[in-house]
Parts: structure tokens; C-alpha cells; sequence
């Protein structure tokens, strides 16, 4: 998966099978911007012992910390969620993370244990990074893309690990860019151009897309249907816009189910994970739920199990393991407190299009009070997401490896 962003409301619905090996990263933000070999060379070790609990039972998935730069926090404000992708070598992972250091917010990447800083465009001090391929889209290294802000607009970039960072050119007719979603391949770009005066309450943004030929990115517009949220597909043969979704061949949008939000879509192109809330006294005011999206024909939705009947629980990202299984990651929470627990769902066989019980994903130590959330797993079962201990440190970037 290359980018999952959360944040507002999105359904997702279809009009035709997707193209087969193809992955998306699901990515969403709110108009306007105000709104990680367990790896051997880790940086950091991890918080606890591993052992299994007292009285038996399965063994801890402890978190192994990614520790930033010195200075440098996990901006836990950031649009996106954090995200990695799948090489062929675990050991070659790369995780991508917007980091505040400072008065800034600018996008980072860590890969072989050590982090490093995606330069930053002329006129831009600010930024956040997205999505990261798996391959390279000219037989290089891995693309990396986001937004770079600051002075007087918003640009789109790409990059490679140890490369050069490029703007995005613009959508013609449009003066800013956003490059939210690559490409398992890294040829193809996903997101938005908009001439949006936000002092003024002009808006006017398009859905786009941005296509690898002859060593340069191709523009092309999509669909005007964007409104507060959108999430491309990661081929960019998928995208969707606030409750509706666009596919590669299709001349509609179809609507998909109203307070719902994908988020994500498998490895094979054939399920999506999410979530779905509810607001009302029915669900005692405010309910998030578990979902997945399987498609025939149209995507429809089914629940996961949540970690507590009646309190809330949220699929985020979703991978293929190895084995086949794919896997489903988030958080949820219980009867006894509101302290997230990070969680795990695995399909109950290889393409049954069934997941069993929630499995949590221990926080530091294995302690009951210290939160954390899964946001994004890869092939080689690497989770990554956010942990944090006790007192007012700041949220900790982690991996956790699942058996398989």
C-alpha cells in the first residue's frame, strides 16, 4: 500500500472487475489544509521482552521503536497515515512519515534503520509525504511522493530514496498540484490540481492523475467530483471522490454506502478495508466500526468483528502476506477504558474473502495503558503505526512483525 490518509467522510463502489496484481493506497484529506527484517539494522530496540504472557497463550507482538532524528517527533497532525511498501528484500522496507521538527512539518523516509529528510522545493518550508512504490519507475530505486507547501500555494512532488525531489507539473488549467498515491510500480500518480483561494472561499479542484511516459509525468484529468475528500486508487485505475468511485473505462461514478470510509485496497485489487460510523442516539452518540469492501460488480460492504461489541473499532490498511493470507490493520478499544489498542485481522484462508477475530498488536511493554494504532502492513507482515508510553512523551513511529 502506498498512502492512507484519514480524515473525513468517503465510500467507495465500482463499475467493473479491477486490473488483476494491482494495489491501492487509499488517501484522504480535508479542504482546507488546515485541517516503516523487522529490520535487522533497526535504529532503535524494542520495548519489551517478547515473552508470552503469564499462563501461556500466543506470544506478544511487541513493537520495535523507529526512533527520529534528534529534535524530530512523529507529527500525529499529519493528513496521512503512515505507510510502507513491499520489496523484495524485507530488509530493504521503506517506511514513510511526516515528521515535525521544529516549527516545521516536512516529509521523511526510513529505510536499513537510518532516517532521511526528502529535500524540500524552491519557495516551500513545509510538507508531508504520502505514498512509496515498490518498484522503481525506470529501473531505479522506489518513488516517493507528497505535498510541499509554504508562500503562496501547494506543489505536488516525487522522489527516490537517495534522488532528486521534482515538482509535479501542473494539470493545464490548474496552478497547484497534489501527489497523494503512486503506483506499486511507480508509474502512476494519483490526486488532485486545484486554483483554490481559500481567503477569498474560491474552490475549484479536480481529480487527476499523472502517468509515467518518456522520463517525464503526463497530467490527466479525471473527474470533477472531488468535494471535501477524495482517495485515488494506488494503479491510478482507481479513484474515488466522497462516497463515489471512479475506475479505469468507466464513463460514471457509482455511489458506494453513506457513512462509510475506505481506506485501502488489497494487494490483488479485490478487497478494501475501512470503516463506517454512526451518529445517533442508537449508537449512544458517535460509533466507529470495522468494514471491508469485496467486489462483484459493485463494492459491497461487510463488517469485521470489533475488538468490544458497541465501542469503537477502525480497519485501516490492508496487505497480502506472503502465505497469501491478506491482513487488516487498525485499532480498537474495550468496555474498560478509551485507550486504543492496536489490532490485527487476518483472513481465515488465502482468498476466502473471510477475516477471523481481531489479534492486538501489544503497545510498549505490554502495558494495558499505553495506547497505540496500526495504520499500514506489508507483504512481509511489517506493521507499522504509532505507540506511545506514559506521561506526555510524544507518540513513537513502530514496527511490529506479524508470524506467518
Amino acid at each position: 500500500m502506498e498512502s492512507i490518509m484519514v480524515f473525513s467522510l468517503c465510500g467507495r463502489s465500482g463499475g467493473r472487475k479491477p486490473r488483476d496484481g494491482l494495489s491501492l493506497a487509499a488517501v484522504r484529506f480535508l479542504i482546507p489544509i488546515l485541517c516503516l527484517a523487522l529490520v535487522g539494522a533497526a535504529s532503535a530496540a524494542p520495548k519489551g521482552s517478547g515473552k508470552p504472557p503469564p499462563g501461556g497463550g500466543e506470544a506478544v507482538i511487541l513493537p520495535v521503536v523507529l526512533a527520529p532524528p534528534s529534535g524530530c517527533v512523529a507529527d500525529r497532525n499529519a493528513f496521512y497515515l503512515l505507510t510502507l511498501n513491499t520489496p523484495a528484500d524485507k530488509a530493504d522496507t521503506i517506511v514513510v512519515a511526516t515528521l515535525r521538527c521544529g516549527s516545521y512539518s516536512r516529509p521523511w523516509y526510513w529505510q536499513a534503520g537510518k532516517w532521511t529528510a526528502v529535500g524540500m522545493l524552491p519557495g516551500r518550508n513545509s510538507g508531508m509525504v504520502t505514498s512509496v512504490s515498490d518498484l522503481g519507475n525506470n529501473g531505479n530505486a522506489p518513488v516517493i511522493a507528497g505535498v510541499q507547501y509554504g508562500g503562496d500555494g501547494r506543489t505536488g512532488f516525487v522522489t527516490h530514496p537517495g534522488g532528486w525531489v521534482e515538482p509535479v507539473p501542473p494539470l493545464p488549467g490548474y496552478q497547484w498540484t497534489w501527489s497523494i498515491a503512486v503506483s506499486a510500480d511507480g508509474k502512476h500518480l494519483a490526486g488532485a490540481a486545484d486554483n483554490n483561494d481559500y481567503a477569498n472561499e474560491i474552490y475549484d479542484m479536480v481529480t487527476a492523475r499523472w502517468n509515467w511516459e518518456k522520463n517525464t509525468w503526463k497530467p490527466e484529468w479525471i473527474t470533477n467530483r472531488v468535494g471535501n475528500a477524495y482517495f485515488p486508487g494506488r494503479d491510478a485505475s482507481i479513484i474515488a471522490t466522497d462516497f463515489w468511485i471512479w475506475m479505469d473505462g468507466d464513463a460514471d461514478l457509482q455511489f458506494a454506502a453513506d457513512q462509510t470510509e475506505p481506506l485501502d485496497l488489497s494487494p490483488d485489487s479485490e478487497i478494501a478495508s475501512g470503516h463506517g460510523f454512526c451518529y445517533s442516539p442508537q449508537c449512544n452518540g458517535w460509533l466507529e466500526f470495522p468494514l471491508y469492501w469485496t467486489f462483484d460488480g459493485h463494492w459491497a460492504h461487510r463488517s469485521l468483528t470489533p475488538l468490544a461489541e458497541g465501542y469503537d473499532s477502525r480497519g485501516h490498511g490492508i496487505g497480502r502476506l506472503l502465505n497469501g493470507k491478506r491482513v487488516i490493520v487498525g485499532r480498537g478499544r474495550t468496555a474498560s477504558d478509551a485507550i486504543h489498542r492496536a489490532l490485527a485481522w487476518t483472513e481465515t484462508s488465502a482468498g476466502s474473502e473471510s477475516f477471523g477475530l481481531p489479534i492486538r498488536l501489544a503497545p510498549f511493554e505490554n502495558r494495558s495503558s499505553y495506547w497505540a494504532d496500526a495504520h499500514d502492513v506489508n507483504g512481509h507482515g511489517q506493521v507499522v503505526g504509532l505507540a506511545r508510553g506514559s506521561g506526555r512523551r510524544p507518540a513513537e513511529i513502530v514496527l511490529w512483525q506479524l508470524p506467518q
